[in-house]
């Protein structure tokens, strides 16, 4: 209904009355307002106010149109125009008795679209019913100036007559002028009509006004047909005729008014209404109403016969496929509008297949029965994809059980289906309800020449496991797959398994063969993208089909056609089909595909469909099993954190060594297990989701399927508690499952089977029963169980199918958990691993003695060894002030394979002896920092020469060498230490001092604490230091007996003592001197990378790494001191080792 908004002149002219009254003056009269006075003190008086006290009126109710003909229904505009409204009010419009409930008479409901509100006028100016002031607005003012905002609130309301309306206003004292589009049914009666309008605010005030005769019902005769003026009627309709007189007597006359003859006589009820039955009328004819005495024609109506035409679009239709739908069309040549039709077909359809053939296939089985021939608006009805509005007839009308009821089926048409008819030939008889025109349409129904078929001649699947069978029902809208049923090489021996599926479309179906045969529902052992219903799933095979919602129409038939069954478990003992022990086992099992309403067994003992289309095979293999279990090391990091295997180990490393806190990956191969998975992972094919929790398979491995597996420590110490994997307890993000992507089988055909899973732990978490700690070694087991000469057997105690993991050894303590796909003489097998846990290290091949790293301007390589994963993000970051700004550079750190990394510390722009800066950062945070010293050559960072020794030295014999001395110089870029060896007499005496000195100073070295324990003579000696040598000769004086002289004695210990002196100092630098003399060793280990733990494929990776020995310095004689280096040294992230 569209809104019709109030037109500027009416508002102003009912503003006009409100304000002015019906004279039109501006001014009272003083006899006018004493007589205004007195008429409110006698409403005062009589307890009836006109108005409220508070200011609030409303004016007369317009109505237009004013006036409609008895017993039709129009639609009129109602504008209400009230002031003084302060904030909310309701604004109602009150019609007579005859438009309420029990009126004849009656108004459509009213929605908000049906409404216009807005602000009125300039309000209330004190000379309307709000009373007050003189007429020049006195103490009521002139109200608002009408700018006030109006809104309606919610949707308006219709009760008994009455039209109420709620609306808000923004300040006080408004104005408000409502329209409302009304669609009133008059009364057949003729009549004046009063209309009332309230205005009610939120404080309980109240101002009505009331306008006498607003709306009038004509008198004049109105020819009705359902409620709708007509002047043609079909022959069979009843006509009311409305606006009479009640309890007069008229005359029904057939023809005009110069030439007509009286037909019958009949007297206007209570309501001014005659009703005229047409059926016993004669057709083509004009009759018209007029009193006893006055033959005068009036408008009258003219008697036509309806003539219906019903018509299919096919002749010839299918009874499967897509050739079993048709359209049917129904027509006539003088009506144009819809009207209800009935439709029959003579009996060789009832009421519900007539229902499903209307809709195209909808059920009639949740449909209410309601339809009355009297009442049809008030049916229920199904709109299928048909097009007709299709109601059944309530069970009390006569012939509900053979008719159906289109209620808009005239004038229109649709398409119908014959699937699943017998194949006949079929009259459906169209009737208009109203008119009593038939007509028939007649279709025949032939046999659908189809061709269903499966996507493979062939699927091939371990059992176990999932497999995708494509089924195509070659056009027909449902069929059925029969499963099983067929016998093998040995004539003598059943398939063991027999079900059949009802399925709808050309569905894909995702069969799991682990669940085959047990409680387990439909959607779970048959996943399908269409509609699939397994017989044994889901109602059991001992459920009588009669019973069942899918298989109701289904028989068990033998050859002959004769039924051997009533329900799935009788008819698998008449094909000879017997029971499963357990899981279907490794074997071929036919598929058939076909139509029709029964299931037969052939005299060969071979089951199929009533009209099968194609059949294939499901050959189930034996299940694979991979004796090797991979180990993998991914990076730090969430169990859970990649989507798939291939990302995860894209930097992943085979390696059975894993660094505390990294992630370890556990690789396994086996078929047979995925069906299972699959089931408590409650998917599809968890296959398909690429990674879930670890929850299936830790019930899966609960369960008594011969399945196991364990992650055990080994080494635990004494009294220490064995660390084993505890999948119970980890979170997604500390145990997770990946899956890798199916692959083919074969060439037993394409069908996907998964294969190798994924597990993924994160030694951080808590998926061990107890923290896992370097040194720590595990042993990982994953077994399928059993024993040979047994098999996995059912527990068969229950009534109905087991369930799908109701093992026999579940509730027999004597029976031991056995796989279910183990043939008899195969035993237990098993795929076994360890791995280890070793400490996090970073090692740098070149530091100082305070860790400080080495390079060269020409060559800033910056290497080591390390226990970080080699997917590990490592990044170097440089700083330098070598020259006029400092400068950063960054450079990414690769670790290898075998744990070594490097980078280029780029210090070309610096000197030797320069300091730089390198940080190492660590997934982005800061990892390590440390001082590089520029070097010329970091192999070899310092240099010692002998500047000056003397060429021949005489001492007495067993004197000590004090004489003897030289002078050392450093000619490298660092401070360092290094051994002043003395060779005198070719080995006959031999002694060394340190020497260390900054690079460019020297050191005098003196050797007075050697003793010369030589025989008198002359012998030639060599004093050496970092390949630097000099020739001399010591000459040895007998000795002369003497008084020892103890101050010399205390001399020459002061001389001794100042090496020492020196350490203390150096120490005191805070260059580590004491701690490098502590450790100070002989020996010619000093090649860089000498030490094993510097190379190698993996660092760390040896047994004895747990009892390494600290080394300060003890790779060689020679020393770098105060921030020099010690070469070949290993410097672990602040100590040494």
């Amino acid at each position: 209904m569209s809104r019709i908004p109030p037109s500027a002149d009416r508002v102003t002219a009912l503003r006009s009355r409100q304000r002015r009254g019906p004279s039109g003056r501006t001014v009272l009269s003083i006899a006018l307002a004493v007589g205004l006075l007195l008429a409110s003190g006698l409403l005062l008086a009589t307890g009836t106010p006109a108005a409220a006290a508070d200011g609030l009126d409303v004016a007369d109710p317009v109505v237009e149109p004013d006036a409609a003909d008895a017993g039709t229904t129009t639609t009129h505009e109602v504008t209400v125009a009230a002031g003084g409204v302060t904030d909310a009010a309701t604004i109602s419009v009150a019609f007579p008795a005859a438009f309420g409930d029990g009126g004849a008479g009656a108004i459509a409901p009213v929605d908000a679209d049906d409404v216009t509100v807005a602000s009125g006028g300039d309000g209330n100016d004190g000379s309307g019913n709000g009373g007050g002031g003189d007429g020049e607005g006195g103490d009521g003012g002139d109200g608002t100036d009408g700018s006030a905002g109006v809104e309606l609130v919610g949707d308006p309301t219709v009760d008994d007559g009455t039209v109420a309306v709620d609306v808000a206003v923004e300040g006080t004292d408004a104005a408000v002028d409502v329209a409302l589009s009304l669609e009133l049914t008059h009364p057949p009666a003729a009549g004046d009509h009063d209309v009332t309008a309230t205005v009610d605010d939120e404080d309980g005030a109240t101002a009505s006004a009331t306008s006498a005769a607003a709306l009038s019902t004509a008198a004049a005769p109105a020819y009705l047909v359902d409620g709708e003026p007509r002047s043609t009627v079909f022959h069979g309709q009843v006509v009311t005729v409305a606006g009479l007189e009640p309890d007069e007597s008229y005359t029904l006359r057939r023809g005009d008014a110069d030439d007509s003859d009286p037909v019958l006589v009949e007297t206007a009820d209570d309501a001014g209404t005659v009703r005229v039955e047409t059926a016993g009328l004669d057709a083509d004819a004009d009759y018209f109403l007029g009193g006893l005495d006055d033959p005068a024609a009036g408008d009258g109506f003219e008697l036509v016969v309806h003539e219906l035409d019903a018509s299919s679009g096919d002749d010839t239709v299918a009874d499967a496929g897509d050739g079993a739908t048709t359209s049917l069309s129904v027509s006539s040549a003088l009506r144009t509008d819809a009207y209800p039709v009935n439709v029959s077909a003579g009996g060789s359809l009832d009421a519900d297949e007539l229902f499903t053939v209307l809709t195209d296939g909808e059920s009639p089985d949740d449909v209410d029965r309601d339809a009355r021939p009297d009442d049809l608006e008030a049916a229920t009805t199904t709109v299928g994809p048909s097009g007709f509005a299709v109601a059944l007839y309530d069970p009390d009308v006569d012939g509900a059980d053979d008719r159906v009821v289109l209620v808009d089926g005239g004038e229109n048409d649709g398409t119908v289906s014959f699937a699943g008819l017998e194949t006949t030939a079929y009259d459906l008889e169209v009737r208009a309800v109203d008119t009593g025109a038939t007509d028939t349409a007649t279709v025949r129904v032939e046999a659908a020449d189809l061709d269903g078929s499966f996507g493979q001649d062939t699927y091939a699947s371990p059992a176990g496991d999932l497999v995708e069978v494509s089924v195509d029902l070659g056009g027909a809208d449902e069929g059925y797959v029969v499963v099983g049923g067929d016998r093998l090489s040995d004539p003598d021996a059943p398939s063991g398994y027999l079900d059949v599926l009802h399925v709808e479309g050309s569905p894909t179906i995702t069969v799991n063969t682990r669940l085959v045969g047990t409680d387990a529902p439909t959607e779970d052992v048959y996943a399908s993208d269409g509609t699939v219903v397994s017989y044994a799933h889901e109602y059991g095979p001992h459920t009588d089909a009669a019973a069942t919602e899918t298989f109701a129409d289904l028989r068990f038939e033998d050859a002959d056609g004769d039924a051997v069954a009533d329900d799935l478990a009788g008819f698998r003992g008449a094909a000879g089909v017997g029971g499963i022990a357990g899981p279907l086992i490794p074997q071929r099992y036919r598929l058939t595909v076909g139509a029709g309403d029964a299931l037969v067994v052939r005299d060969d003992g071979v089951v199929e469909p009533e009209r099968p289309f194609a059949r294939t095979h499901l050959v189930l293999t034996d299940p694979a099993f991979r004796e090797e279990v991979r180990v993998s090391t991914a990076p730090s990091g969430s169990a859970s954190e990649a989507d798939s295997v291939g990302e995860l180990l894209d930097g992943g490393v085979d390696r059975t060594n894993v660094t505390e806190g990294d992630r370890v990956v556990l690789g396994f191969e086996a078929t047979g297990i995925w069906g299972a998975l699959t089931h408590f992972a409650d998917e599809e094919a968890v296959y398909e989701s690429d990674g879930t929790g670890v929850a299936p398979l830790d019930e899966l491995l609960a369960a008594d399927e011969g399945l196991s597996m364990t992650v055990r420590q080994t080494n635990p110490g004494r009294n220490e508690p064995r660390t084993e994997l505890d999948l119970g307890a980890a979170s997604t993000g500390e145990a997770y499952l990946l899956f890798e992507e199916p692959e083919a089988v074969g060439d037993l055909g394409d069908g996907p089977t998964a294969g190798a899973f994924s597990l993924v732990l994160d030694t951080r978490g808590s998926a061990f029963t107890e923290a896992v700690s370097p040194g720590d070694e595990f042993a990982v087991e994953f077994a399928l169980e059993g024993d040979a000469g047994e098999r996995y057997r059912f527990d068969r105690s229950g009534s109905g199918p087991p369930g799908p993991f109701a093992a026999d050894s579940a509730t027999d303590d004597r029976l031991a958990p056995q796989f279910p796909y183990l043939s008899l003489d195969e035993g237990g097998v098993n795929a076994t691993a360890t791995f280890r846990i070793r400490p996090e290290r970073l090692e740098y091949d070149r530091t100082t003695a305070d860790g400080d790293l080495l390079a060269a301007p020409d060559n800033g390589t910056v290497s080591g060894t390390t226990t970080l994963h080699p997917a590990t993000d490592l990044e170097a970051e440089i700083v330098s002030d070598a020259g006029p700004t400092p400068t950063v550079g960054s450079e990414g750190v690769e670790v290898t394979d075998d744990g070594r990394f490097s980078f280029d510390a780029d210090v070309s722009a610096s000197e030797p002896g320069h300091r730089v800066n390198v940080e190492l950062y660590r997934d982005g945070s800061l990892y390590d920092s440390r001082a590089l010293l520029v070097v010329s050559d970091p192999d070899d960072p310092f240099s010692f020469a002998i500047d000056d020794a003397p060429e021949r030295v005489t001492v007495a014999e067993g004197e000590g060498l004090g004489n003897l001395t030289a002078t050392v110089r450093n000619e490298g870029d660092i401070r360092g230490v290094d051994r002043l060896t003395l060779d005198v007499g070719d080995g006959r005496l031999a002694a060394d001092e340190r020497v260390r000195a900054w690079p460019d100073e020297a050191e005098t070295v003196s050797f007075s604490g050697t003793t010369a324990d030589l025989d008198p003579g002359e012998y030639a000696y060599t004093l050496a230091v970092d390949g630097d040598e000099t020739d001399g000769v010591l000459v040895v004086e007998p000795s002369t007996d003497a008084t020892i002289d103890p101050d010399a004695e205390d001399e020459d210990a002061e001389a001794d003592d100042t090496d020492g002196d020196d350490g203390d100092v150096d120490g005191a630098d805070g260059n580590g001197d004491d701690a490098a003399e502590d450790g100070e060793t002989d020996g010619d280990e000093s090649g860089a990378g000498d030490d094993d733990s510097a190379g190698g494929d993996d660092p760390g990776d040896s047994d004895d790494d747990p009892a390494a020995v600290p080394l300060p310095f003890g790779v060689g004689t020679r020393e770098a001191l105060g921030g020099t280096a010690v070469v070949g040294g290993t410097y672990l992230l602040g100590h040494w080792v």
